[in-house]
């Protein structure tokens, strides 16, 4: 009996400190859009880094349209709206901050109104981070014609 008793501990304890026991989940991020996301995680550690933060800087915009090529300087910046969504400010150096929302290494830019010179225009499009650099395939919509172009990005 004393021997039976002996093996359920051994046996009990084993189990509880290797880790098979109770209480014994991984920790990690559990953010799937968190560049350090973790599928093994079963509980947050509270340090998931979202995907958002390697878009942040000051750049210099390159832009190419049917209408000619623009050079100038963009800044993206977080949105107080959720840890997936950026501002980019002076976008299509038109002066105006188009919302963006960012899922891992690319965004998406949601068709938005804009009110430029008097007229309604439109921006919509997407992109992706590789390196520091940024690429955007957007499309800008003015009444009188709509146009794809296409800015790169380099950090500063």
């Amino acid at each position: 009996m004393l021997k039976h008793k002996a093996v359920t501990v051994l046996f009990l304890s084993l189990i509880t400190f290797s880790g098979i026991g109770f209480g014994c989940k991984p920790e990690g991020c559990t953010e799937p859009n968190s560049d350090n996301y973790d599928p093994e995680a079963e509980t947050d550690n509270g340090e998931c880094i979202p995907s958002r933060d390697k878009f942040m800087g000051n750049y210099n915009a390159a832009e190419v349209c049917p209408t000619g090529s623009f050079v100038y300087v963009a800044v993206i910046d977080t949105s107080l709206a959720s840890d997936t969504t950026l501002l980019i400010s002076n976008f299509a150096d038109l002066n105006i901050a188009v919302r963006a929302e960012v899922f891992r290494n690319d965004f998406t830019i949601p068709r938005q109104q804009f009110n430029i010179s008097s007229d309604n225009v439109f921006v919509s499009g997407t992109g992706g981070i590789d390196g520091g650099q940024i690429t955007i395939n957007y499309t800008l919509e003015r009444p009188a014609r709509t146009e794809g172009c296409t800015i790169n990005l380099v950090k500063q």
